[in-house]
């Protein structure tokens, strides 16, 4: 019998799906495993011992944690116009001899 390449998308087609976010019996398990080791080896006390004593290790796996993208919305209430943005931004590029090239307060306020 031949290779189907669509008989893949199909695999999961007869599997049961869970609701979604509720973890199934086998994660569940793990995690609940690794909870009672982490603690049985010292819990966060132990952590912090070993992270003193390998720093990059801990690190290397902290720094997994973290996640990948930050959304955050900034909102400046300074009494400033779009325009004064701008002339400021212009004005910090020409003292530092930069060209100062792009949109002029018009055209910036055409495109908002």
């Amino acid at each position: 019998m031949a290779f189907n390449p669509k008989s893949l998308a199909n695999l999961d087609a007869g599997r049961a799906k869970g609701r979604k976010g509720v973890l199934n019996k086998t994660t569940a398990s793990v995690k609940s495993a690794l909870t009672e080791a982490f603690e049985q080896l010292g819990g966060v006390d132990a952590l912090v011992r070993w992270g003193k004593s390998d720093p990059a290790a801990f690190y290397s796996i902290w720094s997994k944690m973290l996640p990948a993208e930050v959304r955050a919305e900034v909102n400046i209430n300074d009494g400033l116009t779009a325009a004064d943005r701008i002339e400021g931004i212009a004005a910090l590029l020409r003292a530092v001899g930069k060209p100062v090239e792009g949109a002029t307060d018009v055209e910036y306020q055409e495109r908002t």
